[in-house]
């Protein structure tokens, strides 16, 4: 099915590229890449991963653009927590500092916590923060500031995104790195469309694609 030259292990689950982002541990790390290539997708199954764990302390919380992705993103969630036999309890919708929560909780109790793009949601809160599409955030900069001191006493912070113009502050981000030394020890993933294409991103595509749909006659040139 599909004209996709470059096909991928079928056995595994992640491609290459969702595969070294899931595995770096570094304490905060920057993903910057092309859209809709399964980065969101990959970071709800690094979670369920990490939540599951027996000796897992503290929960997750996750910034999307709004909440409809953030519903989504706990349904990856959900899905995943069924590839990986974890047993979880979907606790629906929470009221988090006026913030609509969807809330899934493991057995150990810990929680992935799954809001819209309230930066003050984010307050007081400790564990791993997932700053999804951080550069749509209506104010990026104050998101970054109220979420980062929650990784204090454990955690990720992890900050996914494509660009929204130079003046952005997730384009301040990627420039200091790059530029300014890296302050902030930050691990630096890029992502563009080719690299996803090289690593069978368009193979894995067109095998969950109906198929009558046009981009089954696409290839990797």
């Amino acid at each position: 099915m599909g004209n996709a030259k470059i096909k991928p292990d079928t056995d595994a689950l992640l491609l290459p590229y969702q595969r070294r982002w899931v595995l770096d541990p570094a304490r905060i790390k920057v993903m910057e890449k092309s859209r809709q290539i399964g980065i969101s997708w990959a970071s709800a199954y690094s979670l369920v991963r990490r939540k599951a764990l027996a000796d897992a302390r503290y929960d997750a919380w996750v910034s999307s653009r709004d909440e409809i992705q953030a519903r989504l993103f706990l349904d990856d969630c959900k899905h995943f927590a069924g590839i990986l036999h974890t047993a979880v309890k979907d606790l629906g919708v929470q009221l988090i500092e006026d913030e609509k929560t969807y809330v899934l909780e493991f057995a150990n109790s810990c929680k992935i916590n799954s809001m819209s793009s309230s930066p003050d949601a984010q307050a007081g809160k400790r564990g791993d923060r997932l700053l999804d599409e951080f550069a749509l955030h209506k104010d990026p900069r104050k998101l970054y500031a109220i979420a980062y001191p929650g990784i204090t006493w454990g955690g990720q912070l992890e900050m996914v995104s494509t660009h929204r113009g130079s003046h952005n502050f997730f384009n301040e981000i990627i420039t200091e790195i790059r530029e300014k030394g890296n302050p902030k020890n930050i691990s630096l993933h890029r992502v563009t469309l080719e690299d996803a294409l090289n690593d069978g991103f368009l193979y894995r595509l067109q095998q969950k694609l109906s198929p009558d749909d046009e981009r089954q006659e696409m290839d990797e040139t």
